[in-house]
């Protein structure tokens, strides 16, 4: 139990780390999928990527997994800029 809790805040800190040596604004943590799903709602879902997983993969709806090599700065910049043009066909 304790071993995946380790493993669990070694590759938060590992993502979180790589996120923000590739620019990103701001990470807000939550614990919960429903959370996540409730915070990018208020703060409007096309300004933020949703990023986590469950049992080892991507939650279905969000952008990225808990994967630090997903988090390229080319990788957020397309997401960013399909973020955006849906935005702007609205």
């Amino acid at each position: 139990m304790y071993e995946n809790n380790i493993v669990g805040i070694i590759k938060m800190s590992r993502v979180i780390t790589t996120a923000f040596t590739n620019r990103a604004k701001e990470v807000i943590p939550v614990a919960e999928i429903e959370d996540a799903v409730r915070l990018a709602k208020y703060l409007g879902r096309n300004n933020i990527l949703l990023c986590g997983e469950r049992n080892g993969a991507k939650i279905e709806g969000f952008d990225l997994s808990n994967s630090h090599f997903e988090y390229k700065v080319d990788v957020v910049k397309k997401l960013w800029k399909e973020m955006q043009k849906f935005t702007t066909l609205k």
